[in-house]
Order: C-alpha cells, then structure tokens, then sequence
C-alpha cells in the first residue's frame, strides 16, 4: 500500500458509498500538488497557480461555523513537510 493507494480507496469509498449517506461529498476533490515531474511540467503547474504545502483533498462544504475540511493522506513513516505544517496552520 502507499498514500496514491489510500487516496484511491477514498474516493472509491466516496463514489460508491460515501455520496449514498453523504450527498455533498460529491463535492469532494483533489488537489495535485506532489509526485515527480518534469522540470518544465512543474514550472508550468506552478505559473497556473499550484503551491507547495496545499494539502491533498478538500470537502468544500460548510458545517458547524468552518467553510470545509482539508485533508492530509500520510503512509507509513512520511511526516508534514514545513509548508503543509504552515498551511494547516493558516487554514485554522
């Protein structure tokens, strides 16, 4: 298993029985901030406005005062980098 194989099995959860007891978790998505790239698929990403640290997934619906909830995928031993620690921060 890996973080990609958790994340994968989120939205299969989501898509085939989280939406039937959660109808506005349709609305939740993934932001593509990891993985290896290419120097000038990255430079690309980062001129369109992708930014070190975004955390993995947002629910973007609001619930009890808060606009949405972010959520982190960690396997095994991986840590928050400094920017995903500053961004969470923020984010409260």
């Amino acid at each position: 298993m890996s973080e990609h194989d958790h994340q994968v099995s989120l939205f299969d959860w989501r898509d085939h029985i989280g939406v039937r007891e959660f109808p506005e978790l349709e609305w939740m998505f993934a932001i593509p901030n990891g993985g290896h790239r290419k120097i000038s698929v990255a430079t690309r990403l980062k001129r369109e406005g992708v930014k070190a640290g975004v955390l993995d997934v947002l629910i973007p619906i609001p619930r009890g005062g808060y606009i949405g909830m972010w959520i982190e995928m960690k396997f095994g031993k991986n840590k928050l980098t400094k920017e995903q620690a500053a961004f969470m921060e923020k984010m409260r």
